[in-house]
């Protein structure tokens, strides 16, 4: 009989001294993603994670939990919600740029229309001649 092989590293499901502790999971086809079913060493499981979870719409990361980088908590997108983007999700520490990317800007000052502690409330006037928004601290 052979030894299965990993999906991710093609290495055999083996113990191999300071390598491989010779655990492993078990996947069924399509479980995370477009993949045949098959086993994966403890070692590699993160990684086979990472490589089939969803895409940060602002970073490209995998929307997961990553130690010390991603919480696992996320915003999800319909497509074209903001702006010319697919639908998806973004990570809670990408939401700020998110948001900064897709905002309109103030035809007075430039900056973003949201809303900033102690700068901008938020709120804005509308402008229709000019198509576009002012802060209400702006107008």
């Amino acid at each position: 009989r052979h030894a299965k092989k990993c999906l991710l590293c093609s290495g055999l499901i083996l113990a191999v001294p300071d390598r491989f502790s010779g655990k492993f999971f078990e996947y069924s086809a399509g479980q995370l993603g477009d993949h045949a079913a098959g086993s994966v060493h403890s070692e590699c499981n993160a990684g086979w994670k990472r490589r089939w979870a969803p895409k940060c719409l602002q970073c490209s990361g995998p929307v997961m939990v990553v130690e010390g980088t991603f919480s696992g908590e996320f915003f999800p997108y319909e497509a074209q919600q903001m702006g010319a983007h697919e639908a998806g999700e973004v990570h809670a520490e990408c939401h700020d740029a998110w948001l900064l990317r897709w905002a309109k800007r103030c035809l007075h000052c430039k900056e973003p229309i949201l809303k900033v502690d102690g700068k901008f409330s938020g709120l804005w006037v509308t402008y229709q001649a000019f198509d576009g928004r002012v802060h209400e601290e702006c107008s």
